[in-house]
């Protein structure tokens, strides 16, 4: 179960603030259970309603190691090759870098970028494509998605991701994306059994031409529909099931295109 959270500053309720000596800037946010976890592993020591990291070589090193401890304590899944940055609040400057398959349980800040894929049907309705996610995904599994939905890894730019994404999970060749725009970038927290998300969703919308339908390439999507803006609140309110940040994304993109389309 997902719930949204409206606070993007100070102590989640059910989270303890997660610090690097010498921070008063929480690098993320763990539950209690990890808290302990971690405290009972000497990963960490308690400071206050706190628990604080104290980097013996560098930061990257002592979180690979925290990591580690983790993944021996049947907390995360195994490592899974993709290096994410670990950022002081939303979009701020890399100060370390994890393995992908830590970033929730820490409730570290994430990038996370979407791509609205919007059409006009031959009423001249708008639509929206949707994406949903494989039976096998690690999070939200079964759950729609926007039509191209990806984090952000260490060395990318936000467009970059776009890009890469794009053809992933819909087909689309470079020089389809000519027509990219960025349109937001919205900081977000919420919490799901995984651990507290704590994302930057970087929202692009791309004019799509009626004939196109997405074809995902890497295998991380079960089908794709076409949804018209009239119908996607309605989908958004319980007649779909979405993952969290995309039903952001999706009634972002409903407050500015309602009225145009």
């Amino acid at each position: 179960m997902t719930t949204a959270m409206s606070s993007l500053a100070g102590t989640q309720p059910g989270y303890v603030p997660f610090r690097v000596t010498q921070s008063a800037e929480p690098l993320g946010h763990v539950s209690d259970d990890v808290a302990d976890l971690l405290v009972r592993a000497g990963s960490v020591s308690r400071s206050g309603s706190a628990i604080v990291l104290e980097p013996h070589d560098n930061l990257t090193l002592t979180l690979d190691h925290v990591r580690q401890v983790l993944f021996q304590e049947a907390a995360i899944g195994p490592p899974r090759g993709e290096a994410m940055p670990v950022t002081l609040g939303p979009g701020g400057k890399e100060v370390a870098r994890i393995d992908r398959s830590a970033l929730r349980v820490l409730g570290l800040w994430a990038t996370k970028v979407h791509i609205n894929g919007l059409i006009r049907d031959a009423a001249g309705e708008g639509a929206v494509w949707l994406s949903r996610r494989a039976a096998s995904a690690a999070a939200a599994p079964g759950s729609f998605d926007t039509m191209v939905a990806g984090g952000l890894a260490c060395g990318q730019t936000p467009l970059e991701t776009a890009r890469k994404e794009a053809w992933e999970e819909a087909g689309l060749m470079p020089e389809a994306l000519d027509a990219l725009r960025m349109v937001t970038r919205m900081p977000v927290v919420y919490a799901s059994d995984q651990g507290l998300h704590q994302e930057l969703l970087v929202i692009y919308d791309l004019d799509l031409p009626p004939g196109f339908t997405p074809r995902c390439i890497d295998g991380e999507i079960d089908e794709t529909v076409c949804i018209p803006l009239s119908r996607l609140g309605q989908a958004l309110d319980g007649g779909m099931a979405f993952k969290t940040s995309s039903a952001l994304v999706c009634r972002e993109l409903l407050a500015r295109y309602v009225s145009e389309f």
